[in-house]
This record gives structure tokens, C-alpha cells and sequence, in this order.
């Protein structure tokens, strides 16, 4: 990892290079100067864990590049003063088999979109994870003493910044869910109560965002909430050089 401050923050980043589509970040705090980085590339996977020099606060600020996909991590130092050094690393690199872990998160919002469609934001304690567009989760919650599961792709917390998530940190994930009335899965996730928690799995599916670039135009047709995979591809294209968009109308 390497790394840049100012007086009052510390920040953190991987040189991206370009043959590495798909990057998934997970990030835990083992306390306030300790961090575990994994990043999961297509063929193996690199943990890195930071003990730094001193303390700093929970959660970082995190910048996307989607040109290139890279992502910075930004700290607020605990002491705001110059770091000689951010501390060391242990650098370690596993296989490329992915098990499926579950980490417990908290509704933080539960807002209707309309009669059907609710929107969740949902908050991890002491881990975030930045998913590659269009990767999916499984979701897992306990009713009346059985587990059930769902896979669920988060949306951006916003597409334009005027218009966040209520409540929404860079530690949070958000899903737009409708509602089946007669569902086994989802009347309960949608009736879920801010505070109440359930278990979001890490980064599912074989998605790369990265071979549409070689398209000059891109249609997507979707209906519902078939729209979530496409909200994070919707978001990329707004933010990347020459985009350029066209919108059909039925009337």
C-alpha cells in the first residue's frame, strides 16, 4: 500500500495497474492503528495488514477513480500532527478460491420508494467493503428461527451528491428490494426496523464492468428493480470522460 498525508489525515491506496479489472476491497479495523487490507484480484488474493504509528478514526473517506478504478482511504488522524512514517506492513498472498464469509450489519435507514420498493442502508461495524459494479451479496437473516438467504447487488448510495442516502457512511452498503407480499424473504427484510441487524456476505458473482469500455455505445433495458445492476454502471458513465447519453421515451 502506499500512502500520503496532511497534518490531519493519512491516506492509503494500491497502484492499480491497468490488466486489474474487477478489484474488490474488503477492509477491517482490528482496533484504532491496526487494519487489514484484502484485495481480491481475478487470480489471487493479497491481505496487507497496516499497524500504524498511531491511532486514527473510524471510517475512512473513500475515493473511487473510475477511470481506473483505484481507491483511496482516507483517515482522520486521532492527533493532528505530521507522521514521520505511517508505521509498516505485512504483506501476504493467497490463492484465488473466494470463501464466502458473513459479517453482521445494522439497519441504519429503511425508507419506502414506493408501495413496493423500500430502500436499506445498512452499516458494518469495524469492516467496509467496496464491491466491483455489478457483483452481488447474499443476504441472510433469521425468521422464526430459520435462516434465510437472497442475493441482493448493492446501489450507489447516490448519483449525485446532492441526493445521498439518509444516514449513509463509506462503512454502509444500500439495496433498493421490492416487496412480494406473499414472498418468504421479502416482508421481512423490507419490515426490518432501524437497529436490527443481519449478515451481508463478501463480493459473489464473475461480473467485469471493465470489457463494456471497448463499446462506444451501451443499451441497457431493464424493468423494476432489475435497475440495480445498472445504477453502478449509470454512475461510472457519468463521472468518465466522453460520455454521452440518449434517452427514449414511450409516451
Amino acid at each position: 500500500m502506499e500512502w500520503k498525508q496532511t497534518v490531519q489525515t493519512v491516506t492509503f491506496y494500491y497502484n492499480v495497474k491497468r490488466d486489474c479489472r474487477s478489484l474488490c476491497y474488503e477492509l477491517h479495523r482490528l482496533n484504532n492503528s491496526r487494519l487489514n487490507f484484502k484485495l481480491i484480484f481475478e487470480n489471487n488474493t493479497v491481505t496487507i495488514e497496516l499497524r500504524l504509528r498511531a491511532d486514527i478514526k473510524w471510517p475512512p473517506t473513500c475515493t473511487r477513480n473510475f477511470e481506473t478504478m483505484q481507491v483511496e482511504f482516507m483517515f482522520t488522524k486521532q492527533e493532528r500532527m505530521p507522521w514521520m512514517h505511517y508505521g509498516h506492513q505485512v504483506v501476504k498472498r493467497v490463492g484465488t478460491s473466494i470463501i464466502r464469509a458473513y459479517e453482521e450489519y445494522e439497519i441504519v435507514a429503511n425508507e419506502p420508494l414506493s408501495n413496493l420498493v423500500h430502500l436499506l442502508v445498512v452499516r458494518a461495524r469495524n469492516f467496509l467493503q467496496i464491491l466491483p459494479i455489478g457483483r452481488h451479496v447474499t443476504v441472510q437473516l433469521t425468521d422464526t428461527g430459520t435462516y434465510k438467504s437472497r442475493s441482493y447487488t448493492p446501489v450507489p448510495p447516490c448519483l449525485h451528491p446532492d441526493d445521498m442516502a439518509p444516514n449513509y457512511t463509506t462503512n454502509c452498503l444500500c439495496f433498493m428490494i421490492k416487496k412480494y407480499p406473499n414472498g418468504a424473504f421479502s416482508p421481512v427484510i423490507t419490515g426490518l426496523q432501524t437497529g436490527q441487524s443481519l449478515l451481508i456476505s463478501n463480493a459473489q458473482g464473475s461480473f467485469i464492468i471493465e470489457i463494456f469500455d471497448r463499446y462506444p455505445v451501451i443499451h441497457m433495458l431493464a424493468a423494476g428493480t432489475g435497475l440495480t445492476v445498472m445504477l453502478g454502471i449509470i454512475q461510472r458513465a457519468l463521472v468518465r470522460r466522453n460520455v454521452s447519453v440518449f434517452l427514449p421515451f414511450s409516451k
